[in-house]
């Protein structure tokens, strides 16, 4: 395997994805890249596609995905290099929605955001002491060994400390200070604080009654207090002056939250995970065995967004609390060694050696990795057959797991090689022997569908990108053609327009204007085929084929809407030089928002060349500035 060139790799998404300025963050899942995007419209999926290493692209979610595999975090590191780590991170805010059901989907992001960087501990944890049961059982250590109880500790720790790496996480997201929120969560761990936690003595703090309760392995407490945290933080940079910040601020903060999180914010959680592991009970014992294979056929949807992160401190409450865990980790053994089916059977039946350069590392991936998205993304949801094949093989097998009431006793057994986690350490065969007979008719059945169903895999010939480029170019009648200004004011070249995807032509060949009166005209005549609920941009497509972007202002999405109004339609049909859309140049200047307007012909490549003429400014709108050539 040829070594990846990861800072290129990087580049390339970036510059597919419409350049640094275009990311407003950037983080990861395990095998996704995920980007909150000032502009989706600045996106070149195709570029994207050609990318060898991206693997699949998911827009379902407020986040832009990028799938690479498990080498992402390398990926992502070096995207945040390239684009100034965290500098923009204060400029991403997310619109509030009263939406119930989009508030839930909120909530599952950012639980899934919170555990995402979490859930390599985790497997950690379930791999050591898969390793540790069978030194046990083969009789290389004793359960009164040294070595035993060190992995034993070791394992216990990644769930004992969890508060810890939460604090830690929930810190970057709620952008507050990540060693403070640590201090907050090493302090209710602290021993002596578990001691007197665990006391039957009356407590105050500052006279203030303390609730008492244990956070080792809690889940909502520290992630509650690290949010309120972040608000109270923001409030105090506010009222406390600049020459007493270093010291007051952060000694006001440890203080104040200290007195919330023992009295309010730490018991409140701890009642709110309470209900989550009874939840979990309530599924355990009333759904009985029925749970698992719900879950299981809905898995693949729940997945998509990387949902199912947010769904892992199920799994980690239940196995603190109860010892093991009948659902979550079941419900991913299922479906990620389907996964590892599906692309094994389309190793060995496709020809094309680019679906088996993906499907190869794909089967290894879901069969011995335990991640399925490789698969989910590189086969599964482009060739949609085995994707049915995927569902019905791990529901199969999800039936035979809730009827033998199957139990995960460590995180992270869902692949092959952690099965063992299933064996615990009492040695519960007939669950091992359970979990094994779940894999195989997992596996078995998902791999003899996809083979029975078959799958057109005429996408992925080596000449596809360029039969579709062709046959794109075929469906729209291109011909010469002459675009006047959009707009009376200042010319700007491409080179110079301060745009690094328009100035480079990523989105094909364009020019701008800064309008003197911020009017905006159509530089052809043509029908209206876009107009973004932003107001910012609207597409046309000429009558003789040329696809034209008009875009209003840069970084001009960020304003919703304000100060701009689009006088046309979807689907209107307009004249050459007919008003489209007006502009308040001082919202834009009251906003730091540059106002050029940028005209592009996003099918420049239809085109044997397109040429620009000699303009001087001001430009008048009988200008001619563009002109296509077959």
């Amino acid at each position: 395997m040829a070594k990846r060139n990861i800072p290129e790799l990087a580049k390339k998404i970036i510059a597919a994805v419409g350049g640094k300025e275009n990311i407003e963050l950037a983080d990861h899942c395990s095998t996704r890249v995920r980007m909150y995007l000032t502009d989706r419209a600045k996106v070149d999926e195709k570029a994207l596609n050609r990318i060898n290493e991206v693997v699949g692209i998911d827009k379902s979610t407020e986040q832009y995905q990028v799938v690479i595999g498990t080498y992402v975090e390398e990926v992502v590191d070096e995207i945040n290099r390239q684009i100034g780590g965290g500098a923009r991170k204060n400029e991403h805010k997310e619109k509030t929605s009263l939406n119930p059901i989009k508030l839930i989907e909120k909530f599952m992001q950012l639980l899934a955001r919170i555990f995402a960087p979490i859930v390599p501990a985790l497997s950690v944890a379930g791999f050591v002491k898969v390793i540790q049961i069978l030194l046990q059982m083969t009789g290389i250590i004793t359960t009164t060994s040294s070595t035993y109880i060190i992995l034993n500790t070791l394992t216990d720790a990644v769930f004992y400390f969890l508060p810890v790496y939460l604090a830690i996480t929930s810190a970057k997201l709620f952008d507050t200070n990540v060693v403070l929120a640590v201090v907050l969560a090493c302090f209710i761990l602290h021993p002596d604080m578990t001691t007197l936690l665990a006391s039957k003595k009356a407590l105050t703090f500052f006279g203030i009654p303390v609730i008492k309760t244990a956070y080792s392995s809690s889940v909502v407490p520290i992630i509650l207090s690290v949010w309120i945290m972040s608000k109270l933080d923001k409030w105090l940079n506010k009222i406390i002056p600049d020459a007493l910040k270093n010291f007051l601020k952060p000694l006001s903060l440890v203080l104040i939250m200290a007195i919330i999180l023992l009295t309010a914010a730490g018991p409140l959680g701890q009642v709110l995970s309470n209900y989550i592991s009874i939840a979990v009970q309530w599924m355990s014992n009333n759904m009985g065995a029925i749970a698992v294979p719900i879950i299981t056929a809905v898995g693949p949807i729940i997945s998509m967004g990387g949902m199912h992160l947010a769904l892992v401190p199920l799994a980690v409450q239940s196995i603190a609390k109860v010892g093991f865990d009948k659902i979550i980790n079941v419900w991913f053994l299922c479906n990620t060694v389907a996964s590892g089916g599906v692309a094994l059977a389309t190793f060995l039946k496709t020809k094309q050696n680019k679906l088996k350069s993906i499907a190869g590392p794909a089967a290894l991936a879901g069969l011995f990795g335990g991640i399925s998205e490789p698969s989910l993304y590189g086969i599964e949801y482009k060739m949609k057959r085995p994707f049915v094949a995927k569902v019905i093989g791990a529901t199969v097998a999800g039936v035979y797991a809730g009827f033998t009431g199957l139990k995960a006793y460590a995180f992270g057994g869902y692949s092959i090689t952690a099965l063992a986690a299933y064996l615990g350490n009492a040695h519960d065969m007939p669950n091992f022997i359970n979990a094994c007979i779940t894999a195989a008719i997992s596996i078995g059945v998902s791999f003899i569908l996809t083979l029975v169903l078959g799958f057109d895999d005429s996408s992925f010939a080596e000449d596809a990108s360029d039969s579709d480029d062709e046959k794109a170019t075929e469906s729209v009648e291109t011909s010469a053609e002459e675009f006047t200004a959009v707009a009376k004011g200042q010319y700007v070249p491409m080179a110079e327009i301060n745009d690094n995807v328009f100035a480079q032509g990523t989105l094909g060949q364009a020019y701008g204007v800064i309008s003197e009166d911020g009017k905006i005209y159509a530089p052809c005549a043509g029908k209206v085929t876009m107009v973004f609920k932003t107001k910012h941009a609207i597409g046309i497509t000429s009558e003789h084929g040329a696809e034209v972007l008009i875009h209003i202002g840069i970084d001009s999405v960020n304003l919703n809407g304000k100060g701009i109004t689009n006088l046309v339609e979807t689907g209107q049909t307009v004249k050459v030089g007919q008003l489209i859309a007006e502009y308040d140049k001082q919202v834009f200047a009251d906003n730091n928002i540059d106002d050029t307007t940028i005209v592009a012909i996003t099918n420049s490549t239809s085109y044997k060349k397109i040429s620009f003429s000699t303009v001087t400014s001001p430009l008048t709108l009988d200008t001619k500035i563009m002109a296509t050539e077959i």
